[in-house]
Protein backbone atom coordinates (compact mmCIF):
# COMPACT_ATOMS: atom_id res chain seq x y z
CA UNK A 1 0.00 0.00 0.00
CA UNK A 2 2.87 2.25 0.04
CA UNK A 3 3.48 4.74 -2.77
CA UNK A 4 7.38 5.64 -2.11
CA UNK A 5 10.37 5.04 0.30
CA UNK A 6 13.06 7.37 0.50
CA UNK A 7 15.99 5.31 2.08
CA UNK A 8 19.04 6.26 3.37
CA UNK A 9 21.99 3.32 2.52
CA UNK A 10 21.90 0.55 0.37
CA UNK A 11 18.95 -1.17 -1.27
CA UNK A 12 19.07 -4.44 -3.50
CA UNK A 13 15.52 -5.41 -3.99
CA UNK A 14 12.85 -3.84 -5.72
CA UNK A 15 13.60 -0.70 -6.68
CA UNK A 16 10.65 0.95 -8.54
CA UNK A 17 9.20 2.56 -5.50
CA UNK A 18 12.47 3.56 -3.81
CA UNK A 19 14.13 6.73 -3.53
CA UNK A 20 18.17 6.41 -2.76
CA UNK A 21 18.47 10.26 -0.76
CA UNK A 22 21.72 11.03 1.56
CA UNK A 23 21.94 13.12 5.32
CA UNK A 24 21.79 16.75 4.22
CA UNK A 25 21.50 19.91 6.74
CA UNK A 26 19.62 23.06 7.21
CA UNK A 27 22.84 25.62 6.20
CA UNK A 28 21.16 28.64 8.11
CA UNK A 29 21.33 26.53 11.76
CA UNK A 30 24.94 27.03 11.26
CA UNK A 31 27.05 29.80 11.67
CA UNK A 32 29.79 30.55 9.28
CA UNK A 33 33.21 30.14 11.16
CA UNK A 34 35.40 33.44 11.95
CA UNK A 35 38.46 33.69 9.73
CA UNK A 36 41.91 34.75 11.55
CA UNK A 37 44.36 35.25 8.20
CA UNK A 38 47.12 35.88 10.38
CA UNK A 39 46.84 32.72 12.41
CA UNK A 40 50.07 30.60 13.22
CA UNK A 41 48.70 26.78 13.47
CA UNK A 42 46.37 24.83 12.11
CA UNK A 43 43.83 23.04 14.62
CA UNK A 44 41.77 19.97 13.89
CA UNK A 45 38.21 19.45 15.37
CA UNK A 46 35.86 16.83 15.94
CA UNK A 47 32.66 16.81 17.48
CA UNK A 48 31.41 13.55 18.43
CA UNK A 49 30.31 10.88 21.09
CA UNK A 50 33.39 9.52 20.68
CA UNK A 51 33.77 5.71 19.65
CA UNK A 52 36.11 3.68 17.79
CA UNK A 53 34.73 4.04 14.79
CA UNK A 54 36.00 8.03 14.85
CA UNK A 55 39.33 7.27 14.82
CA UNK A 56 40.70 9.51 17.28
CA UNK A 57 43.66 7.43 18.05
CA UNK A 58 45.12 7.72 14.43
CA UNK A 59 45.29 11.09 14.93
CA UNK A 60 46.74 11.30 18.10
CA UNK A 61 49.51 8.56 16.81
CA UNK A 62 50.05 11.01 14.10
CA UNK A 63 50.42 14.10 16.04
CA UNK A 64 53.14 12.48 18.08
CA UNK A 65 55.26 11.29 15.16
CA UNK A 66 54.88 14.63 13.48
CA UNK A 67 56.50 16.38 16.34
CA UNK A 68 59.07 13.76 17.01
CA UNK A 69 60.02 13.51 12.88
CA UNK A 70 63.18 15.41 13.52
CA UNK A 71 63.22 15.58 9.15
CA UNK A 72 60.35 18.11 9.91
CA UNK A 73 61.36 21.58 10.60
CA UNK A 74 60.67 24.07 10.75
CA UNK A 75 57.08 22.42 11.97
CA UNK A 76 53.75 24.26 11.88
CA UNK A 77 51.97 24.45 15.14
CA UNK A 78 49.21 21.49 14.96
CA UNK A 79 46.83 20.96 17.45
CA UNK A 80 43.62 18.69 17.88
CA UNK A 81 39.91 19.84 19.62
CA UNK A 82 38.53 17.38 20.90
CA UNK A 83 34.60 18.08 21.75
CA UNK A 84 32.14 16.09 22.87
CA UNK A 85 32.20 12.66 25.32
CA UNK A 86 34.75 10.05 24.83
CA UNK A 87 33.79 6.66 25.18
CA UNK A 88 36.04 5.75 28.40
CA UNK A 89 37.47 2.46 26.95
CA UNK A 90 38.89 4.36 24.32
CA UNK A 91 41.37 5.91 27.13
CA UNK A 92 42.39 8.87 24.66
CA UNK A 93 43.77 10.95 27.75
CA UNK A 94 45.91 8.54 28.56
CA UNK A 95 47.31 7.91 25.24
CA UNK A 96 47.42 11.99 25.19
CA UNK A 97 49.54 12.23 28.19
CA UNK A 98 51.66 9.29 27.67
CA UNK A 99 52.65 11.14 24.28
CA UNK A 100 53.23 14.32 26.27
CA UNK A 101 50.95 15.73 24.04
CA UNK A 102 48.06 17.62 26.57
CA UNK A 103 49.24 21.03 24.69
CA UNK A 104 48.64 20.07 21.49
CA UNK A 105 45.32 17.50 22.25
CA UNK A 106 42.61 19.35 23.61
CA UNK A 107 39.47 17.67 25.38
CA UNK A 108 36.53 20.10 25.96
CA UNK A 109 33.83 18.02 26.81
CA UNK A 110 30.00 18.43 25.26
CA UNK A 111 29.27 22.08 24.02
CA UNK A 112 26.62 23.59 22.47
CA UNK A 113 25.37 26.93 21.32
CA UNK A 114 27.72 29.71 21.57
CA UNK A 115 30.36 27.57 23.46
CA UNK A 116 30.33 25.34 20.64
CA UNK A 117 30.52 28.23 18.29
CA UNK A 118 33.57 29.58 19.88
CA UNK A 119 35.69 26.30 19.27
CA UNK A 120 34.80 26.59 15.77
CA UNK A 121 35.88 29.80 15.18
CA UNK A 122 39.33 29.02 16.14
CA UNK A 123 38.75 25.16 14.15
CA UNK A 124 40.50 25.16 10.30
CA UNK A 125 39.83 21.34 9.43
CA UNK A 126 36.87 19.26 10.48
CA UNK A 127 37.32 15.96 11.12
CA UNK A 128 34.85 12.74 10.00
CA UNK A 129 34.99 9.96 11.31
CA UNK A 130 38.06 8.10 10.04
CA UNK A 131 37.67 4.09 11.70
CA UNK A 132 34.58 3.55 9.67
CA UNK A 133 36.54 0.40 8.61
CA UNK A 134 36.34 -0.63 11.75
CA UNK A 135 32.28 -1.11 11.51
CA UNK A 136 30.97 -4.17 9.73
CA UNK A 137 28.10 -1.99 8.84
CA UNK A 138 30.04 0.56 7.29
CA UNK A 139 32.73 -0.60 4.93
CA UNK A 140 31.34 0.77 1.84
CA UNK A 141 28.30 3.61 2.57
CA UNK A 142 28.32 6.86 3.93
CA UNK A 143 26.36 9.51 4.48
CA UNK A 144 27.73 11.05 7.00
CA UNK A 145 25.88 14.23 8.62
CA UNK A 146 29.21 15.48 10.56
CA UNK A 147 30.83 16.34 7.74
CA UNK A 148 28.21 18.09 6.11
CA UNK A 149 27.82 20.28 9.04
CA UNK A 150 31.80 21.05 8.83
CA UNK A 151 31.06 22.14 5.36
CA UNK A 152 28.08 24.27 6.47
CA UNK A 153 30.24 25.96 8.66
CA UNK A 154 32.93 26.88 6.05
CA UNK A 155 35.55 23.91 7.19
CA UNK A 156 37.08 22.00 4.73
CA UNK A 157 37.10 17.99 6.15
CA UNK A 158 39.23 15.20 6.46
CA UNK A 159 37.24 12.07 5.45
CA UNK A 160 38.03 8.44 4.75
CA UNK A 161 39.49 6.27 1.71
CA UNK A 162 37.10 3.71 0.76
CA UNK A 163 33.96 5.43 1.53
CA UNK A 164 31.18 6.69 -0.74
CA UNK A 165 31.25 9.95 0.14
CA UNK A 166 28.00 11.07 -2.02
CA UNK A 167 28.75 14.58 -2.90
CA UNK A 168 27.75 14.40 -6.11
CA UNK A 169 30.54 12.78 -7.19
CA UNK A 170 33.01 15.51 -6.81
CA UNK A 171 35.83 13.94 -6.35
CA UNK A 172 38.22 16.66 -7.29
CA UNK A 173 37.08 19.13 -4.62
CA UNK A 174 39.99 20.91 -2.99
CA UNK A 175 38.56 20.94 0.37
CA UNK A 176 38.50 17.13 1.16
CA UNK A 177 41.51 15.16 2.16
CA UNK A 178 41.29 11.22 2.35
CA UNK A 179 42.82 9.10 4.64
CA UNK A 180 43.72 6.05 4.46
CA UNK A 181 40.91 3.19 5.60
CA UNK A 182 43.26 0.90 7.79
CA UNK A 183 44.99 1.84 11.16
CA UNK A 184 47.96 3.35 10.40
CA UNK A 185 48.61 6.79 12.05
CA UNK A 186 47.42 9.71 10.33
CA UNK A 187 50.45 11.52 8.20
CA UNK A 188 49.91 14.89 9.61
CA UNK A 189 52.83 16.60 7.72
CA UNK A 190 50.83 15.89 4.58
CA UNK A 191 47.46 17.60 6.39
CA UNK A 192 49.77 20.23 6.44
CA UNK A 193 50.62 20.38 2.86
CA UNK A 194 47.12 19.62 1.36
CA UNK A 195 45.72 22.37 3.91
CA UNK A 196 48.45 25.12 2.62
CA UNK A 197 47.18 23.96 -1.25
CA UNK A 198 43.59 24.90 -0.17
CA UNK A 199 42.36 27.67 -2.90
CA UNK A 200 38.75 27.47 -1.74
CA UNK A 201 37.72 29.98 0.79
CA UNK A 202 35.31 29.15 3.81
CA UNK A 203 32.56 31.15 2.04
CA UNK A 204 33.27 29.01 -0.93
CA UNK A 205 32.63 25.65 1.30
CA UNK A 206 29.55 26.82 2.47
CA UNK A 207 28.35 27.97 -0.64
CA UNK A 208 29.00 24.65 -1.87
CA UNK A 209 27.46 23.29 0.92
CA UNK A 210 24.15 25.28 -0.01
CA UNK A 211 24.11 24.39 -3.51
CA UNK A 212 24.75 20.20 -2.81
CA UNK A 213 24.20 19.56 0.81
CA UNK A 214 21.22 21.37 1.85
CA UNK A 215 17.61 19.73 2.77
CA UNK A 216 16.18 21.75 -0.01
CA UNK A 217 18.53 19.93 -2.23
CA UNK A 218 18.15 16.77 -0.67
CA UNK A 219 14.17 16.28 -0.95
CA UNK A 220 13.92 18.09 -4.34
CA UNK A 221 14.83 14.64 -5.49
CA UNK A 222 12.09 12.83 -3.25
CA UNK A 223 9.24 15.14 -4.68
CA UNK A 224 10.62 14.97 -8.47
CA UNK A 225 10.55 11.43 -7.90
CA UNK A 226 7.15 11.33 -6.23
CA UNK A 227 5.18 13.49 -9.52
CA UNK A 228 7.30 11.19 -11.72
CA UNK A 229 5.50 8.30 -9.91
CA UNK A 230 2.38 9.87 -9.64
CA UNK A 231 2.20 10.16 -13.71
CA UNK A 232 2.56 6.34 -13.77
Amino acid sequence: MVDMVPYIGDYKGDKDKFIRTRNAVDIDFFNLKKSYPDKKSIDLISVSHAKPYHGHDRLIKGLYNYYHDTNIEPKMDVRFHIVGTVEKSLNLKKMTEGYDLQEKIIFHGFKTGADLDSVFDVADIGIDAIGKFRRKDCKTFSSSLKSREYMARGLPIIVEKGIDFEVENKADLDFVFRTDDNDTPVNINEIVAWFNRIKSTNEDIREFAKIFLSWEKEMGKVISFFNEYIKL
